[in-house]
């Protein structure tokens, strides 16, 4: 079922990225927010963590941030991250909806 598997998408991406906000960034603060637009649907996770300096095209990135990336190549999304030290982390994902 498409429908369920777009779901199981979206709860896995924010279930993994409030995780890592947690038990790696130590945030105190974190913000889901999920926005239904009229051709997709946007996950965002916001951190106010200790936040680390992504390195594009880098392969040491945390299983779980690998994972959620291919869960929404999958969905035909587009994943997101932004982060810096000292700046907590900001993760969007964004899927079509058929």
């Amino acid at each position: 079922d498409p429908g369920q598997a777009l779901s199981s998408c979206l709860v896995r991406a924010a279930q993994e990225a409030v995780r890592n906000a947690i038990s790696h960034g130590r945030a105190s603060a974190v913000q889901v927010q999920v926005e239904y637009l009229p051709r997709s649907i946007r996950l965002s996770v916001v951190d106010n963590g200790a936040g680390f300096e992504p390195t594009p095209g880098s392969t040491n990135l945390h299983f779980g941030i690998l994972g959620m990336k291919e869960r929404v190549s999958q969905a035909r999304g587009l994943f997101t991250l932004e982060s810096a030290t000292g700046q907590g982390c900001t993760i969007q994902v964004e899927v079509p909806i058929d």
